[in-house]
């Protein structure tokens, strides 16, 4: 039963972040905001840490994720 829980689990989480790539892929409008919505907060030069996701300073990326 654990294997095939974490099949599941492991498939739809592929699945999900497939579709978040395809989606900034296809939308290169939304890609450029996110990237300008980073840039613009966190600076070019740090990278993204799950306290900038979890207290709503990145709203247009949150949102997305969402």
């Amino acid at each position: 039963m654990f294997y095939l829980t974490a099949a599941a689990i492991e498939t739809t989480l592929c699945g999900s972040i497939e579709w978040g790539v395809v989606e900034l892929v296809n939308n290169p409008k939304i890609q450029k905001k996110i990237y300008a919505e980073l840039d613009t907060i966190l600076g070019k030069e740090n990278l993204i840490t799950e306290s900038d996701t979890c207290n709503n300073k990145l709203p247009y990326l949150t949102a997305f994720v969402k």
